[in-house]
């Protein structure tokens, strides 16, 4: 339960691996010690979740590796905030109506 809420608040992408030796990637990943979860075989490619800490530093291992990637999905609160920046006014009115009721 804290390891999925620490998820969101971090943010998460789901990848989708292609290429040459989509093994290889993960045998580097590891190495690296990029955190990567829900790994599934699709056809010849591999998808999985990963943080956003270990999106940004796979960039190497993918040149090295001859592999492509491609995000799927994103996920978590900056994903959210980016998405709904235009609306600050909305979620101010939201929490200072949450606040004149608790202190009801």
């Amino acid at each position: 339960m804290i390891q999925s809420l620490i998820r969101y608040l971090h943010g998460y992408v789901r990848v989708r691996v292609e290429g040459d030796s989509p093994e290889r990637f993960l045998n580097m990943c590891s190495y690296h010690g990029i955190y990567i979860w829900g790994l599934r075989l699709c056809g010849h490619a591999y998808e999985m979740y990963m943080n956003l800490d270990g999106f940004r530093r796979i960039r190497p291992i993918v040149r090295k590796t001859h592999t492509g990637i491609r995000i799927t999905g994103r996920y978590g609160f900056p994903f959210f905030l980016h998405r709904h920046r235009k609306r600050k006014l909305f979620f101010l009115g939201m929490l200072l109506c949450l606040c004149l009721l608790w202190g009801y």
